[in-house]
């Protein structure tokens, strides 16, 4: 299987670079046509056209101010408030592999891979300015992840998260926690009386 994420940023690419090379061949074509313009002119358009054309192909990563590791998050369900979260798992709404068939679907429509985006982006605000709805949104998305798998949660109905970046230092991995959330009663399902 190929990895996800390479995919999907390949074919955004390649979706993106064709709509361009189509307006520029609409443009130059028109402008080429329509013109009264000189040979050296017509020229310099197509190259100022390549010029753009460039960066989808070849992009550039000056973006960046730096290059850091991505946090991962980390939840853990407990039967107390005072109990001690030990037993963390990580939280990741990518599937580990897909088929064929679900790459090609994901071209046009991906939720969960912009779900993960912006949970990445809340997790990310949490380290650089912690605000109350970047850390809710993750608990929201956290119970929203359990009610879909069906987890049994009568006997852990606490919840509490944290954000931890793994790092290389030589040849060991280093794991650096560095937000804890504060611990939340997940919600029990309403069940109405019959």
């Amino acid at each position: 299987m190929v990895p996800y994420f390479f995919v999907s940023t390949s074919l955004a690419k390649l979706r993106f670079a064709g709509c361009l090379i189509n307006i520029s061949i609409f443009t130059i074509g028109f402008n080429w046509r329509h013109s009264n313009y000189r040979n050296s002119t017509k020229i310099s358009m197509v190259l100022t056209t390549l010029k753009l054309l460039i960066p989808v192909f070849i992009p550039s990563w000056q973006f960046f101010n730096k290059i850091a590791p991505s946090p991962r998050i980390e939840f853990s369900l407990m039967a107390t408030v005072e109990e001690q979260s030990c037993q963390w798992q990580e939280f990741c709404l990518r599937p580990k592999q897909l088929s064929i068939t679900s790459i090609l679907k994901s071209i046009f429509y991906n939720p969960r891979w912009n779900e993960s985006l912006f949970i990445t982006t809340c997790a990310e605000r949490l380290i650089t300015n912690p605000t109350e709805q970047a850390s809710q949104e993750i608990i929201q998305r956290i119970k929203s992840d359990l009610e879909q798998r069906q987890v049994d949660l009568s006997k852990t109905p606490y919840l509490q998260f944290r954000l931890v970046f793994v790092s290389r230092q030589g040849s060991e991995l280093q794991e650096d926690i560095l937000y804890i959330s504060e611990i939340q009663k997940l919600e029990e399902p309403n069940h109405e009386p019959s």
